[in-house]
């Protein structure tokens, strides 16, 4: 792949981690709402897909970090929906569902280390 190519996809998964943290300080800071935990979702899948689709650019130890995180994110996204359907939220309700994965992270700092590197 080219690397100007290679660069718009780590440019890509920067603005994609940017925005994911950027939508779950919002989450905590402002009671936990379905207003921002749907953003969230939002960015998280889209930073599932990046990952998912673009794995190969990456060296064996970076991938392993990849599927540590995309297995975080169907596993997240599988808890929002069922709460999701249990609940109804309206963007004002508190959306906080019982989630036993844990953020990896290790995972999140090695990609972005490699996409800087």
């Amino acid at each position: 792949m080219p690397s100007d190519e290679r660069l718009a996809v780590h440019a890509e998964l920067k603005l994609l981690f940017s925005l994911t943290k950027m939508a779950y300080s919002h989450f905590m800071s402002n009671g936990k709402t379905y207003l921002y935990a749907s953003r969230l979702l939002e960015y998280n899948t889209r930073l599932r897909e990046a990952l998912y689709e673009n794995a190969a650019l990456f060296s064996q130890p970076v991938q392993q970090h990849i599927a540590k995180l995309v297995f975080h994110i169907d596993v997240w996204k599988t808890c929002f929906e069922e709460y999701y359907r249990d609940t109804q939220p309206t963007n004002s309700s508190v959306f906080d569902f019982p989630n036993d994965v844990n953020y990896p992270r290790d995972a999140e700092e090695a990609i972005l280390e490699a996409c800087s590197g």
